[in-house]
């Protein structure tokens, strides 16, 4: 990809699209190899969705495929919720919900159901074979669900008592707007 490993150049959009074409090429190989890629694919979507942590993503797609979730009728849609520990959380337990994308069918969970997800490793792969750090895609999501749902709302949702991340997080995205069509000029 070439654009830098923290995705911070890559927008929600472009990320989304990135690995949407992975998944649906991942689905027309049957190999052991295009099944391990699946898993990363979608535990990268669901990553970046949710605007959650690699981890948090390894543990909401294990227990997908498992088949620990709700599901709920929205509206034309049906949505796959589960619930997962957030990371970074010392003192107590915090859980957040987290989604599967609709693009996710129940024949792709099937399909990945033996593979073996560790963070490590997902996080190693999409280095190499992106380019880009797995926190940018949590990074994209958290700015893309600020944008739609607000500040107050995203911070809840993603787990964080305070808005004082989630604004560092908006203000480095604003700010670095700013500074490029400060540099491209009038």
């Amino acid at each position: 990809m070439g654009r830098g490993t923290w995705a911070v150049n890559f927008s929600y959009d472009e990320l989304y699209d990135i690995l949407k074409r992975g998944i649906e090429e991942s689905r027309k190989d049957n190999s052991a190899r295009g099944t391990l890629r699946l898993a990363y694919y979608i535990t990268l979507l669901v990553q970046l969705v949710n605007a959650c942590r690699i981890g948090e993503a390894v543990e909401a797609v294990q227990k997908f495929v498992r088949g620990e979730y709700v599901l709920l009728q929205d509206g034309d849609a049906k949505l796959m919720k589960t619930e997962v520990r957030v990371e970074k959380k010392r003192r107590k337990e915090v859980r957040r919900n987290i989604y599967l994308p609709p693009e996710i069918t129940e024949k792709d969970l099937r399909r990945i159901r033996n593979i073996e997800l560790d963070k490590r490793r997902i996080k190693a792969w999409s280095k190499v074979h992106l380019g880009i750090n797995t926190h940018g895609f949590r990074h994209a999501g958290v700015t893309k669900m600020s944008e739609v749902m607000g500040p107050e709302f995203t911070a809840e949702n993603i787990g964080w008592e305070s808005l004082s991340i989630l604004l560092k997080y908006i203000q480095r995205e604003e700010a670095d707007k700013k500074l490029r069509r400060f540099i491209r000029g009038p």
